[in-house]
């Protein structure tokens, strides 16, 4: 069970209903076994903690891996996968979308789930949200700010025919300069085209110049998580806080890198894969590597383009020659009308002594 929390307090509780054919303890989670063509119902209870009736509205979506590369199952309008075989959407029915809730009472949602006929590799795998239904928003009668409190509950579902291990396995698809927070980076787009999630992934990017073989850039991610038969957008910056607040941030050349990555996948103690530590941290073991190396290019167009949008890279200071001529002509009138001043007086003075 995954609070997703924007709101003070909730309004309800949930509690999910075990089944027999649970894999492993409960973990608030449903984790099913299930045959070939086999159909069930899951059980979900509901319970208003208030004094007031509310409405709980509830969705399932497949799960899915967002840009930190976190597994979620509540992004619904996400496109499939393109290794995608069995979408679990088309096998979780919900005759209810929302319920009220009397207050202080309590209610059980039920779900029709059913596995494919034929034979699966692997998992499906999705999430149940159960959000509380609320006004489009509240505006605050004090400062007239729209505010929008929004409490929900994501309870996943893993539903398998047998544990038999996949390998997970991932691919780099296009690698190309972006911007995201209105900073530099190089996005790579990974995919995972197995029906296993890849857990403790952690990453390691360096990108090197080419054109200008100067140029290179370093990156590490650890702790991420891919949903099975899922992609998501890598996001490699190109600067850092400290250098930001420094102005130590060059802009962005155009010409041709290489990406060079290396992608585990599962921490294990005695796993054949071993990621260095970093600033001497110990060394971590794997149980799957995947590497890579991809070059691309950045255009001069979309070096300028994105030079210009970029918070981190101050204005490139120009020297305006014509100010500095106005300025020049300036001083020397001055000078000179100062000096013509200075002969009249010094004449007029010399008509007086005579």
């Amino acid at each position: 069970m995954i609070p997703a929390v924007t709101a003070d307090t909730p309004g309800f509780t949930i509690r999910a209903v075990i089944p027999e054919n649970q894999i492993g303890d409960d973990q608030g989670y449903y984790n099913l076994m299930m045959k070939n063509g086999n159909s069930q119902e899951i059980a979900t209870v509901l319970t208003n903690t208030t004094n007031k009736p509310i409405t709980i509205e509830v969705s399932f979506a497949r799960a899915t891996t967002n840009g930190n590369g976190l597994a979620i199952y509540d992004a619904s309008s996400e496109k499939k996968d393109t290794s995608l075989i069995y979408d679990i959407d088309d096998y979780v029915k919900l005759p209810e979308k929302e319920v009220t809730l009397e207050p202080y009472s309590q209610s059980t949602i039920k779900a029709v789930v059913s596995m494919p006929k034929e034979d699966l590799k692997g998992v499906l795998a999705g999430g149940f949200t159960f959000k509380e239904k609320i006004a489009d928003d509240t505006t605050s009668t004090k400062t007239g700010v729209s505010l929008k409190n929004e409490f929900r509950y994501i309870v996943a579902l893993v539903m398998q025919q047998n544990t038999s291990p996949i390998s997970p396995e991932v691919k780099l698809h296009s690698v190309y300069a972006d911007q995201v927070n209105a900073r530099n980076i190089v996005a790579a787009q990974l995919q995972n085209i197995a029906p296993t999630y890849i857990k403790d992934m952690a990453i390691t990017a360096n990108i090197q110049g080419i054109t200008d073989k100067k140029i290179s850039y370093a990156y590490t991610s650890d702790d991420m998580k891919m949903a099975p038969n899922s992609n998501f957008t890598f996001n490699i910056p190109l600067s850092t806080d400290k250098e930001i607040a420094k102005q130590q941030i060059k802009p962005l050349k155009p010409g041709k890198y290489q990406l060079i990555m290396t992608v585990y996948g599962q921490k294990n103690e005695t796993g054949p894969h071993q990621k260095p530590g970093l600033s001497g941290n110990q060394p971590t073991n794997y149980t799957d590597k995947w590497q890579f190396k991809q070059e691309f290019v950045i255009s001069k167009a979309i070096a300028t383009k994105l030079n210009k949008t970029s918070i981190a890279i101050q204005p490139k200071k120009t020297t305006n020659w014509l100010l500095i001529l106005l300025l020049s002509i300036l001083i020397c009138l001055f000078l000179l009308v100062m000096y013509l001043l200075y002969i009249n007086l010094r004449n007029k003075k010399r008509e007086r002594e005579t």
